[in-house]
Order: C-alpha cells, then sequence, then structure tokens
C-alpha cells in the first residue's frame, strides 16, 4: 500500500508563505514513485533536498528576525533532518521497503516538525505581535490622556 502526503489544514503554521512551502513539501515527496520500479529516484530526492534547504533557511531567517529563543534547536532538528535524509537515500532505493522507509521517514517528520516545531515559533511570534500592539495601545491612550489634560489645563 501506497504512501500518500495530503495537506490538512490543522497543519498551518500561521504564515501563507511558509504554509505553502510545507505543501510544496509534500507535493514534491508525493512525486516519488510507489513502487521501486527503477525509475530515477535519485533526482526526485535531490528536488526535495534543494527545496527543503531553501524553506529551512527562509523559516530560520523569520526566526531570527523576531529573536525566537529556540532558533538553536531548530536549526539542529533542521539539520538532523537533512542528514537523516542523506542517510536514507544515500544507498540506493532499489527495493519497495526501502521506498516506503523514505517516504514514511519524510511525512512523519515534516508533520511532527510543522505540528510541534513550528507551532512553537509560531506561537512566540503571536505572543511578539500581541505584546507590541498592547504596549502600541497603552502608548496611545497615555497620548490621548495628555492631549486631554494639557487642553484642560490650557483653557
Amino acid at each position: 500500500m501506497g504512501l500518500k502526503f495530503v495537506w490538512e489544514e490543522n497543519y498551518t503554521v500561521g504564515n501563507p508563505k511558509l504554509d505553502d512551502q510545507h505543501k510544496g513539501i509534500l507535493e514534491m515527496a508525493n512525486q516519488l514513485p510507489e513502487v521501486a520500479d527503477g525509475r530515477d529516484t535519485r533526482s526526485i530526492i535531490m528536488q526535495l533536498y534543494k527545496y527543503v534547504r531553501e524553506h529551512f533557511f527562509h523559516e530560520e531567517k523569520m526566526m531570527k528576525s523576531i529573536n525566537f529563543p529556540l532558533i538553536s534547536e531548530q536549526q539542529l532538528l533542521h539539520e538532523n533532518f537533512i542528514t537523516e535524509l542523506n542517510n536514507i537515500s544515500s544507498e540506493p532505493i532499489d527495493s519497495d521497503e526501502r521506498l516506503h522507509t523514505l517516504k514514511k521517514f519524510i511525512y512523519d517528520w515534516l508533520i511532527n516538525h510543522i505540528m510541534y516545531e513550528d507551532k512553537k515559533y509560531f506561537q512566540f511570534s503571536r505572543e511578539q505581535a500581541k505584546t507590541a500592539s498592547n504596549k502600541s495601545d497603552a502608548s496611545d491612550g497615555k497620548k490621548q490622556r495628555c492631549a486631554t489634560k494639557c487642553k484642560i489645563t490650557g483653557i
């Protein structure tokens, strides 16, 4: 039985660009054949590898932009994924079992990473935005009170 990568809405991390990239990874993984029938899976794996590296670059750049405190852990997880992908694909994918192992690794890692690791980043991002918004609202309130006091005392 084949393994099909399907995007579900609960995978969304709240950033359309990264959600699209995650969908792209799943779509690319779906290009892997269902059975080891001699097709060149190596080129698909290389495309996937390049796409994932680019995705990790963008994701880490966003993390740096908000000073995400767990960025080192994320970077290590990203490096470990790339290393494991290299290890699994370094030998020929010449059996249905090896192909299934590769696809299962990609799917399990990606879904786990999105659901548990990436969501930490986006929760932090939302909290930062909320804190900034609350500070802005408080500052606006102080300005309004000052304007009102200045008008009152100026009369």
